[in-house]
C-alpha cells in the first residue's frame, strides 16, 4: 500500500500508512524507507526528517535507502545533501551510481555527470544503458557538447548505442547541443524507433525552427507508432516557431478528432503562441476564453507576449494583471507589463513593473511561449546559467551554403530568458554565403571577427544597402528586411558574430520558403517568374514536393 501511494505521488496518504506501521508495531525496513522517500521530493523538511530517522535506525547504509535519499534530494534541488549521502556510502552498486548521475541529469549538469561516470568506471563499475542515457540527458546544452560526444564514443565502443534508450537520448542531446546533423544521423540509424524517438526528433526540429522537417517526421508516425500528447506538443511548437498557422491548427484539431487526445495546458499554450506570433490576437483570445479549464500562467503568458498584443493595450493590461496575480515571482511578466505601461505613457507604473524582479532564469523542463520560459527556482540559479562556453565551436552545419553556426538562445543559455537577446556565431567557408533571409521579429547587428564579407539588405521600397566588411567592422540590419552575407575572401573562412534584439529571431530563408513547400511547381514558377525546371531543381535541393 505504501509503495502504491508513493508511486502515484500521494504524499499525505503514504505518510499516514508509514505512521500507522509504527503505531501498529510493524518494523520499518529498507523498503519502507525507500518507498516513502520518493514521496518527499519538493518537501525538503519532511525529507530531512525521514533521512534523520533512517540514521537513527542505521538504515542509511542500505544502498536502496541511500539511492532513494539521493533521488529525493536531487529532485528537491538540494544537490549538496544528495552528494553527502552518496559520499557517506562505503559500498556502492550500479543503482546508487545511476541515482547520482540521473540527479545531475535533472539539473542539466553534463560536466558533473560525466565526471561521476568516469569516477564510476575507475571504481570498477561498468555503466549500463540507463547510466549512459542519464549522462546524455544531462548534456542537453551547448556547454556540455564535448561530454555528449564522449558519451557517444563510449556507447559505440561498448555496443550500448544499439539500445533504444541510448539512441533516443543521443538524438535529443545532439539537438540541444546545436548539432542537428548528428541528431538526425542517430535518429535515422534506429531500426525500430518508438514514440520517444519520434518525439525527440520532432522537438529537435522544433528547437531549430524547422517546421517542415518536424511535420515530415511526424508523418512518419503513421508507419505503426501512435502519436501521443508529447509528440503533438513538439509538432505544435515547431509550427509556432515556423509560423505555420494553418498546419498547426490542423494538428491541434487532429489530436482531438482523430486520436481522442485531450489537449493540456501546454498544448493550448502552443496554440495561443502560434496564433499570437502570426498576429491573430482575437483568435488567440477566443482560444483562451473558450478553454475547457481555467487558463494558467503559461497560456496567459503566451497571449500577453504575442507579437502584436502591445497594440491592444487594454487587452494587454487585463491579461498582464491576471498573469502577475497568478505568477507574482516571474520577472518576464513584469517586463511585459512595463512595456504596456510605457505604451500608455504611464511612466511611474512602467518603472515599478520593470524593477519587480532582477532576472528569470529559464526552467527548461517547461514549454516555451513568447513570454519566455517559467523561472527556475531562484535557489538553484548559478553563474553557469548566465554563461555559454566557447560559442566559436560550431555545432550546426549547412553544407549547401558552406556555413556552420552556433546558436546562443534561451534553450542552451538559460540566463537569456526574458532579456530579449540572442546571438549566433557563423563560419562561412570559401565561396560560401548565407542566402537571402528575413528575421521578422528582430533587429540585428553583426561583427566581423575575421575575413572579408559582403553584406546588405533591401528596404521596403526596394532600395539596396550593401557594404564590404573586414576584420573588426560592424553592420546593422533593420527589423524584418531581406538581407544576406557572402564570403568574398577567396582564400579563408569568414567568422561573424550576430546579435539580436529578440530571444527568438524567427529566421525565414527566402529560398526555403519558395522551394521547401508542397505547392505545385507550376504554380511556384508562375508567381516567382522562374521556369518550372528551375523550381523542380530547387525543390529537390530544399526538400519541397510536387
Amino acid at each position: 500500500m505504501l509503495s502504491c501511494y508513493a508511486w502515484h505521488g500521494l504524499t499525505r496518504e503514504a505518510f499516514h500508512v508509514f505512521k500507522s506501521m509504527w503505531l501498529d508495531a510493524f518494523i520499518w525496513d529498507e523498503f519502507s524507507f525507500s518507498s516513502f522517500s520518493s514521496c518527499c521530493c519538493g518537501d525538503t523538511k519532511l525529507g530531512k526528517q525521514i533521512h534523520g530517522l533512517a540514521l537513527i535506525l542505521s538504515l542509511d547504509s542500505d544502498v536502496f535507502v541511500s539511492s532513494a535519499l539521493v533521488d529525493m534530494y536531487m529532485k528537491s534541488g538540494d544537490i549538496k545533501d544528495a552528494h553527502n549521502v552518496f559520499d557517506a556510502m562505503r559500498h556502492w552498486n550500479i543503482v546508487l551510481w545511476n541515482s547520482i548521475i540521473v540527479g545531475y541529469g535533472m539539473h542539466d549538469d553534463g560536466k558533473k555527470a560525466m565526471s561521476v561516470l568516469i569516477e564510476m568506471m575507475q571504481q570498477g563499475f561498468k555503466p549500463d544503458e540507463q547510466t549512459l542515457a542519464s549522462v546524455l540527458s544531462s548534456c542537453a546544452n551547448q556547454a556540455a557538447a564535448n561530454e555528449a560526444t564522449q558519451a557517444h564514443n563510449y556507447a559505440i565502443k561498448t555496443g550500448l548505442h544499439d539500445h533504444l534508450s541510448v539512441s533516443n537520448a543521443l538524438t535529443f542531446a545532439y539537438a540541444k547541443c546545436g548539432n542537428l546533423h548528428y541528431a538526425s544521423q542517430v535518429f535515422e540509424s534506429i531500426t525500430k524507433p518508438d514514440i520517444v524517438s519520434f518525439s525527440s526528433m520532432v522537438f529537435s526540429y522544433a528547437f531549430h525552427g524547422l517546421g517542415k522537417e518536424a511535420m515530415d517526421t511526424f508523418k512518419m508516425l503513421h508507419g505503426g507508432v501512435r502519436p501521443d500528447k508529447v509528440v503533438f506538443l513538439g509538432v505544435l511548437s515547431a509550427c509556432s516557431h515556423a509560423g505555420l498557422v494553418e498546419e498547426g491548427l490542423c494538428y491541434f484539431k487532429s489530436m482531438i478528432r482523430d486520436y481522442q487526445i485531450s489537449p493540456g495546458s501546454e498544448h493550448y499554450t502552443c496554440l495561443v503562441d502560434l496564433l499570437g506570433r502570426a498576429g491573430y490576437i482575437d483568435d488567440a483570445y477566443d482560444v483562451v476564453i473558450n478553454m475547457p479549464f481555467e487558463p494558467g500562467g503559461d497560456v496567459l503568458g503566451a497571449l500577453i507576449g504575442a507579437r502584436k498584443l502591445h497594440g491592444n493595450t487594454g487587452l494587454g493590461k487585463w491579461v498582464g494583471d491576471k498573469l502577475c496575480e497568478l505568477e507574482p515571482c516571474k520577472s518576464v511578466n513584469y517586463k511585459l507589463m512595463s512595456s504596456i505601461h510605457t505604451a500608455l505613457e504611464r511612466w511611474d507604473e512602467a518603472a515599478e513593473s520593470s524593477n519587480a524582479a532582477d532576472f528569470c532564469v529559464a526552467d527548461l523542463t517547461a514549454p516555451e511561449g513568447p513570454a519566455g520560459y517559467p523561472c527556475k527556482d531562484a535557489s538553484t540559479v548559478t553563474s553557469d546559467d548566465f554563461y555559454l562556453n566557447n560559442i566559436t565551436r560550431t555545432r550546426t552545419r549547412y553544407p549547401l551554403f558552406k556555413v556552420s553556426a552556433t546558436f546562443a538562445t534561451t534553450p542552451n543559455f538559460p540566463g537569456l530568458n526574458g532579456l530579449g537577446l540572442s546571438m549566433h556565431y557563423f563560419e562561412i567557408g570559401v565561396d560560401g554565403f548565407v542566402p537571402i533571409l528575413t528575421k521578422p521579429q528582430t533587429s540585428e547587428i553583426i561583427y566581423v571577427i575575421e575575413g572579408i564579407v559582403d553584406v546588405g539588405f533591401i528596404s521596403s521600397d526596394n532600395k539596396a544597402f550593401y557594404k564590404t566588411l573586414r576584420d573588426g567592422d560592424v553592420f546593422a540590419f533593420p527589423k524584418g528586411l531581406l538581407h544576406f552575407f557572402v564570403n568574398s575572401g577567396r582564400k579563408s573562412t569568414a567568422r561573424i558574430l550576430a546579435s539580436y534584439s529578440s530571444s527568438d529571431p524567427g529566421i525565414q530563408f527566402f529560398t526555403n520558403s519558395i522551394a521547401g513547400n508542397d505547392l505545385p511547381s507550376e504554380m511556384v514558377a508562375k508567381v516567382t517568374f522562374l521556369d518550372t525546371d528551375q523550381v523542380k531543381k530547387l525543390k529537390a535541393q530544399f526538400g519541397g514536393t510536387n
